[in-house]
């Protein structure tokens, strides 16, 4: 407990150098506020940016699980550090609680904690899986839950204390913004390679390997280590693609390799778990057909088209609507029942032109949506077919507008 005790000491000297995210959360004492997201999307300095706007240091009690101090700290004893930090600065409003999925039985320390109403409580964590199903049991009714994703492109020209573009623009104008789109597209938004590019392979090899064995394979204690990383980086060369359990089984058998398909489909859950993936149902057709998106573009190959789908999907998941892909005879890349059908392509040429549009229009019939649009790396115009209007957007420009969708 000393070590915990000077901690908390510590604590309150340290100073912070953050940012403000897009995402809003609200200062609540009648919820518990959790904060989920991938590992190091930045959720510990969106803590720090909270904790940076409390004046009174002393009213805060931040508590890192990720740390040796807290290895064997039962998380029914939570009560003893509330009443540590009181004895020390003799005040306490805010509580934050940092990847506290790490601490055993968390959830019952802190729910006798938030039982006194007292304290404005934030969690965060690095499983959605460990959380959503903690939370919707031991927690329910006692929590609101927001996901925190990496930087978007708003995110880094406000970071960087660049113009957003308004009407026309010029070739220099242009030529700049474009420059930072091309960065963000190879780079993505991590804030650690955000900062650190010279460091970008090494980092995003280091990152993937923490995600596979840490959160998966130790987590569920998965012992096929070789299939679990071949299906991990089948996945990942499959973003933006559909992905195919049975095209995966059957490389397994031509390997002489014997594992159930029942098996692989419960990696698909794990791989879900951690929020490295993220997978896209096609609307009424059966559960099992899934397109496979990254939580950023770092992690994906040299494919732009590829790329410019995932930020999209990325940004449509943000706002928690219900998305889908649409496959008839032709597909549309994202579809919001009644609200929206969007189709992401690098470029609209003569060779795929009919296509993507015939795609478009067919999602927009079937679901009685009259405005489509069709998003580009660079792209802009307005194209009228069969009486439908189709918006034809540079991505960069889409993801800059205040209101995306």
């Amino acid at each position: 407990m000393e070590e915990i005790k000077q901690y908390l000491i510590d604590f309150q000297k340290r100073e912070f150098k953050t940012f403000d995210r897009e995402l809003k959360v609200k200062f609540t004492k009648e919820f518990i506020t959790s904060i989920i997201g991938a590992r190091r999307v930045g959720k510990t300095y969106f803590l720090f940016n909270l904790i940076n706007k409390i004046k009174d240091r002393k009213k805060v009690l931040y508590l890192d699980f990720d740390l040796p101090e807290f290895l064997d700290f039962d998380g029914k004893d939570l009560k003893k550090l509330v009443n540590l930090h009181l004895q020390l600065f003799g005040k306490l409003e805010y509580i934050f609680l940092d990847e506290i999925q790490n601490l055993k039985n968390w959830q019952k320390g802190l729910r006798g904690i938030y039982e006194e109403k007292k304290y404005f409580i934030f969690i965060t964590g690095s499983s959605s899986k460990l959380l959503s199903k903690e939370l919707a049991t031991q927690l329910r009714g006692r929590t609101i839950t927001y996901t925190l994703f990496p930087l978007s492109l708003r995110e880094i020209f406000s970071i960087k204390k660049l113009p957003f573009p308004e009407g026309l623009i010029s070739t220099s104008e242009l030529n700049k913004i474009l420059f930072e789109f091309n960065q963000y597209l190879e780079f993505g938004g991590y804030p650690q390679i955000f900062k650190e590019r010279d460091l970008k392979d090494q980092i995003v090899r280091d990152y993937k390997d923490l995600v596979l064995f840490r959160d998966i394979v130790e987590r569920y204690q998965v012992k096929n280590i070789y299939v679990i990383k071949r299906f991990f980086e089948y996945l990942i060369s499959s973003f933006a693609k559909e992905i195919s359990v049975d095209k995966f089984y059957n490389f397994l058998k031509s390997q002489n390799i014997s594992l159930s398909k029942k098996t692989l489909y419960n990696y698909l859950e794990y791989f879900e778990s951690s929020l490295f993936f993220h997978f896209l149902r096609v609307f009424r057709i059966k559960e099992r057909v899934k397109k496979v998106y990254l939580n950023d573009i770092v992690f994906g190959n040299k494919e732009s088209g590829r790329k410019l789908e995932n930020l999209v999907f990325i940004e449509l998941k943000k706002k928690e609507e219900k998305i889908y892909y649409f496959k008839n005879n032709f597909e549309c890349d994202f579809v919001i029942p009644q609200k929206k059908a969007i189709q992401v392509v690098w470029e609209l040429t003569d060779e795929n032109k009919k296509r993507e549009i015939k795609g478009l229009i067919t999602a927009m019939k079937y679901f009685k949506i009259k405005k489509g649009i069709i998003l580009t790396y660079n792209q802009e115009k307005q194209i009228k077919e069969n009486g439908y209007k189709i918006e034809v957007i540079p991505v960069w420009k889409w993801l800059l507008s205040k209101y995306p969708i």
